[in-house]
């Protein structure tokens, strides 16, 4: 397949061959969280949760299979993607994408969240002395 990029500023746009269903907007928004979940400042962990449960739901591993020939995603996002697919019950055949030999870096996801909303319920109580 043959994918156009261009780069604007700290913009990124890619011209892709693929017709832009719903199905494949969800199916790019989803990886695109995945893939960028690392440079999120901080993340609504009940709200992110919530919103993995819906894409969970919307997956299908034919167009996740025509986007990834489109955008090569590196494999730690597969490998996340496929522990959000394990954790939400979703069938799939993704790890054969993957290296069993190989380790990958997936974010603490389950519970980052409620860390840092924790963390920042400490900050407030010190700031206001409750």
């Amino acid at each position: 397949m043959d994918t156009q990029t261009k780069s604007i500023l700290s913009f990124k746009f890619t011209n892709i061959k693929t017709p832009l269903t719903d199905n494949v907007k969800t199916h790019i928004e989803l990886l695109d969280i995945l893939s960028n979940y690392d440079s999120m400042p901080y993340v609504i962990h009940h709200r992110f949760l919530q919103l993995m449960e819906s894409y969970s739901n919307q997956f299908c591993e034919d167009t996740f299979n025509i986007i990834h020939n489109e955008f090569k995603y590196k494999k730690r996002t597969i490998a996340f993607l496929c522990e959000v697919l394990d954790h939400f019950k979703i069938t799939h055949d993704l790890r054969g994408l993957l290296s069993d030999a190989s380790t990958y870096h997936i974010p603490d996801w389950k519970t980052n969240g409620c860390e840092y909303i924790q963390s920042a319920k400490k900050v407030y109580k010190n700031i206001l002395g409750r």
